[in-house]
């Protein structure tokens, strides 16, 4: 009786947790690569912005038009009878107008550019910039913001030798300034502050009146770091700051209670050239202290692709690619309290699928669009949650929950070590020795001294959890 008792429950847990998949579908009704990077709500159903670049036609921007039901009504594309048009980035304006940031180019020349379109994605404003040849410094945009006098302020990287090469060491951060109409009126490059290595912008945010915030990466030897580059009002006095992070800044927020959110990538080790990351997370005050940084999700060479996005309620919501799912965790605005919901890829496929971008419906569902990696193919992918409400609370057994760090302090000593390792923390509760290929190869309670010597040459990971938090580190064995 518990038996059956304990299945039908098990049955029943199971048609909570995905009832509330309204939509998991991937679209191949295109030949070649489709992907998008935006999503959005309509009156009808959703709308995605993205390319498609096929193997019948040339690449194409594209806008396709999704009822309610997660089927295909209608696509259109964007292009023009010179030049091959691909928008990046799409946002979604006050007045219910769209703006987006793309590149056009054909044989012989390359531009900037920017398009503004109504609520039915026709063409209101086309402005392209810096339209320079193909072979003169050029200036890539990434991000584009509304200026506090309603103008617009691009941020971008160019090479200062016209190099395409990320190991080029002359990239630096720039910014276009347009009036509202988009017309250029000047364009500003900053110096970088190190010779040795590039620094690459992509996200710029206001910062409530007092400046401007840039979320950027270095790159030099092959490693990419974390860094932002503060300005003024007046676009001057940039003040570089690096994390000491390595890997991408992939999202940026501005939140409500006047704070900046950064999520990406934080690398935690490579085995045969291929890296293996966890999402990291930094809120900042106004005044741009960390008050909180964490490390997110699960270890996966996809993970750290993450957007964030303040929700109705104020919470705050995150969604993780793996292999085969996407994995959305909400928490409140302090970062804290976790609930988790994965979506697989749908039954009949088993390839891999990415989550690009995501937002909340006004009746609080959670639409995402991504791609689909088939074989010689990649498709669209789009889902729909109808509540996250009700969302499985994150479980302590899961791969490496969402922590508060507080930047816990400690020392792991002598590294590399041919027998003892010392581990100077506080709140030690249990430290876990972990191989390349995820293994916990070793377990040790409440000690803070370990001994390596039965332990095979070569590089571990060490997993250290206190009370509150956890540490993640390397420790060789020689």
């Amino acid at each position: 009786m518990k038996r059956k008792l304990l299945f039908i429950l098990l049955i029943i847990f199971t048609i909570i947790t995905y009832s509330q998949v309204e939509i998991n579908k991937v679209y191949d009704n295109f030949d070649g690569e489709l992907f998008a990077n935006d999503i959005f709500e309509t009156d009808t159903g959703f709308i995605c912005v993205g390319c498609h670049l096929g193997t019948l036609i040339d690449d194409k921007s594209i806008v396709i038009f999704i009822d309610s039901l997660g089927n295909i009504s209608s696509y259109k594309y964007f292009d023009n009878d010179t030049m091959t048009i691909q928008i990046y980035h799409t946002k979604k304006l006050d007045n219910g107008n769209y703006l987006s940031i793309g590149r056009a180019e054909n044989d012989s020349i390359k531009s900037n550019l920017l398009l503004i379109f109504d609520n039915q994605f026709n063409i209101i404003r086309e402005k392209y910039l810096n339209i320079v040849s193909n072979d003169s410094l050029f200036y890539e945009v990434s991000d584009v913001t509304i200026d506090y006098d309603g103008g617009l302020i691009f941020v971008g990287s160019t090479n200062i030798n016209n190099s395409t090469t990320y190991a080029d060491e002359h990239w630096h951060i720039f910014l276009y300034k347009t009036d509202s109409d988009g017309n250029l009126l000047w364009r500003k490059t900053f110096d970088n502050p190190n010779s040795e290595v590039s620094v690459y912008g992509f996200g710029i945010k206001k910062l409530f009146g007092h400046g401007y915030l840039i979320s950027a990466h270095s790159y030099n030897n092959s490693n990419r770091a974390w860094l932002t580059l503060k300005i003024d009002n007046n676009y001057e006095n940039p003040e570089y700051k690096y994390y000491g992070i390595f890997g991408y800044i992939t999202g940026m927020m501005a939140t409500s209670d006047s704070c900046i959110v950064l999520t990406g990538s934080e690398v935690q080790y490579n085995i045969s050239f291929t890296t293996y990351n966890k999402t990291r997370i930094l809120k900042f005050d106004s005044n741009l202290n960390i008050v909180i940084d964490k490390l997110c999700g699960k270890t996966s060479q996809y993970s750290g692709w993450s957007k964030p996005t303040e929700l109705c309620s104020g919470n705050y919501m995150f969604v993780e690619t793996t292999e085969y799912s996407s994995t959305y965790y909400k928490t409140s605005n302090d970062c804290i309290e976790l609930l988790e919901f994965e979506i697989p890829v749908p039954d009949s496929i088993l390839r891999e699928c990415h989550v690009f971008n995501f937002t909340e419906t006004n009746s609080n569902e959670i639409v995402s669009c991504g791609q689909y990696f088939g074989f010689n193919e990649q498709l669209l992918w789009i889902t729909k949650i109808d509540s996250i409400s009700d969302f499985a609370t994150c479980n302590a057994s899961n791969d490496i929950p969402i922590m508060e760090t507080k930047l816990i302090k400690y020392k792991i000593y002598p590294n590399p070590t041919n027998r003892i390792l010392y581990i100077d923390i506080e709140n030690l509760q249990k430290t876990q020795i972990i191989s390349l290929n995820g293994e916990i190869i070793g377990t040790y309670k409440d000690i803070n001294i370990i001994d390596l010597s039965n332990y095979r040459k070569g590089l571990y990971i060490i997993k250290i959890i206190t009370s509150i938090g956890i540490v993640n580190d390397k420790v060789i064995v020689n």
